[in-house]
């Protein structure tokens, strides 16, 4: 708002020293005299306007003449309803001037310039002639206006506010709400407040269920921006709403920020035998799903391996150095579902659990075990050598008989059984048992079981024949443990001669 206090000022200008005018220098045509006076104080540093008039020292009489009128704004602001009026003296005749007058009569005449604009200068030039001699006493009467105002500025502040957050997020996940808010308006905004009672299903990391930042003030044009973490403790999809309001009583709402809550669920199965050998490499197989519908990120499966057991290799890439072996499986999508196999041993019998757990973030861990009885088999081989071939009939002939437990577990009640063949006679038998019976020795016969053999070693028995008649003949020995449903058989040929 403007407020205009109208001062009109009065100035006159006389052509003679009497007035108060000082001469100045010359300025155009050579001859002419200026006399200049400042309004209304004298002073140019403190008056609105510069009065300069500039005439000629002689003129001729009944000759024309011409003389000028200059006018500057010295104030600081606009000059209104300027008027000159001028009075050319007794027996002076305006012929012309420029610019040609508002209104001429006689000896007078009017200029009307409107507003004359800081800084502006404007002048009159008048060509008149003199009707009689002496001194010309002419003089011209300067009127104005100036405004004098205040400015007052009317304002008007306004209020936006824009959130906004990610378009999923999963249950527990903290995630950011951005809340902007906006002065388009002209003047600051004071006591601003953004507000909001949040859905149920999704609270603040405090776990309070409303929202409240003091903005304080807010200046016209500026923009601020301010995050809260929320969490959704609920699936679902949650629209968030909030509302800005100032101390002034501006009030703007938020459109609808949509939250979309998800959960990863996470399954894992576990596959292994029931019973397994010793020292061989066991497959252990683990499924993970996600059975969730969002995506269960960083998923990982760990196995802590049991007292005893031994990691042999793994299907996948896993991390076996020192602790728990791991699997990093990166992001598992709503639905998908991923094969690992692990390869194990155990050296000593045992019956063992391989726990598996599978985690994600934000995601309930699940976990899945399965049972193996690791057990050791008794495997025995058998070897029959004579220690000497041909043999003359006659001569005896030493059959060693070697049994090695080539398994991982004892072989119990070993029994060695041999059979001799005609012209064959036994002659004697030891080892590691004694023969069984104390009778004449017979062409088949037995040797006491050995109570038990263990894994790596080797029993002995010798058996002594001796040569009764020329031929080809066949050693025969076998043997049987308790956990063997078959004997195991080996022949060695001798070559007797007469």
């Amino acid at each position: 708002m403007r407020i205009q206090l109208p001062l009109l000022l009065v100035a006159f200008v006389a052509a003679c020293a009497a007035t108060g005018g000082k001469p100045v220098a010359q300025k155009g045509a050579p001859g002419m005299t200026w006399i200049a006076q400042a309004l209304p104080t004298g002073k140019t540093s403190t008056s609105a306007i510069l009065v300069e008039r500039g005439t000629p020292e002689k003129v001729p009489l009944g000759k024309p003449y011409e003389y000028e009128i200059r006018l500057t704004n010295l104030a600081d602001h606009e000059l209104s309803d300027v008027v000159v009026d001028e009075n050319l003296g007794d027996a002076v005749t305006l012929n012309h001037a420029e610019p040609a007058p508002a209104a001429a009569a006689g000896k007078s005449a009017r200029w009307d310039f409107g507003t004359l604009a800081k800084g502006q200068t404007v002048s009159i030039r008048v060509n008149a002639t003199p009707g009689a001699t002496g001194a010309l006493a002419s003089r011209c009467e300067v009127r104005y206006r100036a405004l004098i105002g205040g400015m007052v500025m009317v304002v008007e502040p306004k209020l936006s506010i824009e959130s906004a957050v990610p378009a999923q997020s999963l249950v527990d996940e903290p995630v950011g709400v951005r809340f902007t808010v906006t002065n388009p308006g002209t003047g600051d905004a004071n006591g601003v407040v953004i507000s909001g009672e949040l859905p149920q299903g999704v609270t603040t990391i405090d776990g309070e269920s409303a929202v409240k930042i003091d903005v304080g003030s807010l200046p016209a044009g500026a923009t601020r921006e301010f995050t809260v973490q929320v969490k959704g403790t609920q699936t679902g999809a949650h629209a968030l709403k909030a509302v800005a309001t100032s101390g002034d009583g501006l009030t703007a709402e938020a459109g609808e920020a949509k939250l979309e809550v998800r959960r990863a669920q996470l399954e894992v199965q576990a596959q292994a035998p029931a019973d397994w050998l010793l020292d061989r490499p066991l497959a252990w197989t683990l499924k993970v799903k996600n059975a969730g519908d969002g995506d269960a990120r960083n998923a990982k499966v760990d196995v802590t391996l049991p007292e005893g057991v031994t990691y042999v290799g793994a299907s996948e890439t896993v991390q076996a150095t020192g602790g728990p072996l791991r699997w990093d499986l990166g992001t598992l999508a709503a639905g998908q579902e991923r094969t690992l196999e692990l390869k194990v041993s155990a050296s000593q019998p045992s019956e063992v659990e391989l726990a598996a757990k599978a985690s994600a973030d934000f995601a309930e861990a699940a976990t899945a075990t399965a049972k193996t009885r690791f057990q050791g088999v008794a495997a025995l081989s058998l070897e029959v050598v004579d220690n000497e071939d041909p043999i003359a009939v006659g001569g005896e002939v030493s059959y060693t008989i070697l049994v090695r437990n080539q398994g991982s577990a004892p072989a119990r009640n070993v029994r060695v059984e041999c059979a001799l063949e005609e012209g064959m006679a036994l002659a004697g038998a030891d080892g590691a048992t004694t023969r069984e019976g104390s009778g004449e020795p017979a062409k088949t016969f037995a040797f006491v079981s050995l109570d038990s053999l263990a894994p790596g070693q080797t029993a002995t028995w010798s058996v002594k024949v001796k040569a009764e008649k020329a031929g080809d003949v066949r050693f025969r020995a076998s043997v049987t443990s308790g956990e063997m449903e078959r004997p195991v058989g080996e022949t060695e040929a001798t070559k007797f001669y007469q």
